[in-house]
């Protein structure tokens, strides 16, 4: 770093960034203090004046201080002005990860088995081919997705899809991921089809089942999320849900690969893969348009597709990310 002139013909050297925190203590030095800066100017005797460097006293780390440099030739000092050195631009700090659920050993190793089955079976249905073939919404493999569902051919089937891997591990509900609406309020412990109160009361009672079992239906948003404000519009309904504890930032997103993936515009899919670090984001979804197991663009078929939770556009296009509890399988 380049020495900073003065009038005084000297050079005093700026401070690092290290030493620019300081307890604000005026920099007075009694009169004799100037005798030893004379001292070692005369042991320089050979260097030019403009080249000599005035060392400057240790500063202890605190906070940002302004730099005052004497006049070493005068009778008296007298500080010089400079502009308060402005704070370096710091990484944003994340919040602590909001408390997660902790698994017991072995429920978290059966957890992952669960959701590796899940994975698999996407994958395998993607590596397969499956497209609609037999016009809107229908195929031999499409069918089966429905029926596994309880219902019949002809509807979108993005939800369908992903109850049919779910199902591989001995999922219980496929018919609640039907939608985006079903399969969000599956995740909060309530029913989009039904506000009966019997009904909360009974989900009220698997909720409490699932938490003194140490599993619970998880459901992760990001802020600006619609489920934000669609349960304040009803919170008469989700009296129980804590928003805050549900709400991410997308860098600790704590989202795994066979998760339910719900976008704002009414589709489902599935997790293949997150990096936080980066927001890159790798589904596996039925029903849209993306890669199709020979690297070319599909449409109508189960497909993958990649997205930058990095960047605002992308991350609006989700509503949530839902995972299942241990009490939802056989």
């Amino acid at each position: 770093m380049n020495a900073l002139n003065f009038s005084n013909s000297y050079r005093a050297p700026l401070l690092s960034p290290d030493q620019l925190f300081a307890t604000p203590q005026p920099p007075r030095f009694p009169r004799n203090s100037f005798n030893s800066v004379s001292n070692l100017l005369n042991q320089r005797s050979s260097a030019r004046p403009d080249q000599v460097q005035l060392s400057m006293p240790a500063l202890t780390p605190t906070r940002p201080t302004a730099l005052q440099p004497l006049f070493a030739n005068s009778d008296s000092w007298q500080p010089i002005s400079r502009p308060a050195a402005s704070r370096p631009a710091q990484t944003p700090r994340l919040s602590p990860l909001p408390r997660t659920q902790a698994l017991s050993p072995n429920q978290a190793v059966r957890h992952q088995q669960i959701q590796q089955i899940i994975t698999d079976s996407g994958l395998s249905e993607w590596r397969s081919g499956v497209r609609e073939t037999q016009g809107s919404n229908k195929s031999p493999r499409i069918n089966e997705y429905a029926r596994n569902s309880k219902f019949g051919p002809g509807y979108e089937w993005c939800g369908f899809f992903t109850a049919w891997n779910y199902s591989q591990a001995g999922f219980k509900h496929p018919q609640d991921f039907a939608s985006y609406q079903k399969a969000r309020d599956f995740f909060l412990y309530r029913s989009y089809t039904s506000r009966d109160s019997g009904l909360h009361q009974r989900l009220d009672n698997l909720r409490a089942e699932h938490k003194a079992e140490g599993s619970s239906r998880q459901y992760f948003i990001m802020p600006g999320s619609p489920t934000e404000q669609y349960v304040k519009n009803y919170s008469r309904y989700y009296g129980h849900v804590d928003l805050p504890s549900m709400t991410h930032d997308w860098r600790n997103l704590p989202i795994q690969p066979g998760d339910i993936a719900l976008f704002s515009h009414g589709h489902v899919g599935q997790v293949i893969s997150y990096d936080p670090s980066t927001g890159k984001l790798e589904t596996v979804e039925g029903n849209t348009s993306g890669k199709g197991p020979d690297g070319k663009n599909w449409s109508q078929a189960v497909v993958r597709k990649t997205y930058d939770l990095s960047k605002e556009a992308d991350r609006k296009r989700f509503d949530g990310f839902g995972r299942a509890a241990l009490g939802d399988f056989e």
